[in-house]
């Protein structure tokens, strides 16, 4: 015997449910569908961006190692320059204080050893120095020789190509000239007429 609450109550429909449970179901395989589709090209634009995120940031990176490479060699450089300067005027200065010693002859014979020494080596520096300038200089020389050369090897063609030019010019004229004049001759002779050229004095 049935309980009091589900007398006179029709039992559920389970087709209706069936097919209501299949409808929610699609419902929700559209939905994640369509989910899928939307957050499939965010999730490559988000891949992109952080490539190009990782890419930008190396090259950050090696920008500014460059930078500081440079700034580095730039220091040592100013360094090496201040030392050789800050030596030039050490020499100079010891140059001439050596100088003065032996001309006022307050020196002896161990420093003067020490002495003579200093200033060939010093001399040796200046001679080195003068042999570099000089090659370098030989260089210079010898690279303006050589575009000189190149100029005037340009020049000799530019003036041969102008001569050519000029000869073809004028031997197109003299043609152009020679079959105006036989085009005028065979139509006097044609119209029966004497060819004013051909009289004497013209």
């Amino acid at each position: 015997m049935l309980p009091p609450s589900t007398q006179g109550r029709a039992p559920p429909d389970l087709g209706l449910l069936s097919r209501q449970l299949a409808a929610e179901v699609a419902a929700d395989r559209t939905l994640a569908n369509r989910l899928e589709q939307e957050v499939g090209p965010l999730e490559l634009r988000v891949h992109q961006a952080q490539e190009d995120l990782s890419l930008s940031r190396m090259q950050a990176k090696d920008a500014f190692d460059i930078q500081q490479r440079m700034t580095d060699l730039e220091r040592s450089l100013e360094g090496q320059i201040h030392a050789a300067k800050e030596q030039l005027l050490r020499l100079g200065e010891e140059r001439r204080q050596l100088t003065e010693l032996f001309c006022s002859g307050a020196v002896d014979k161990e420093r003067a050893s020490s002495s003579r020494q200093l200033l060939e080596q010093v001399l040796d520096e200046e001679a080195r120095a003068l042999e570099e300038t000089r090659a370098a200089n030989v260089f210079l020389e010898e690279s303006c020789r050589g575009l000189l050369q190149q100029l005037s090897f340009y020049e000799s063609e530019r003036a041969s190509l102008s001569r050519e030019v000029e000869d073809e010019t004028a031997a197109q004229d003299s043609h152009e000239q020679a079959a105006h004049h036989a085009h005028a001759r065979t139509f006097t002779a044609l119209s029966g007429r004497p060819d004013p050229r051909s009289r004497p004095g013209v």
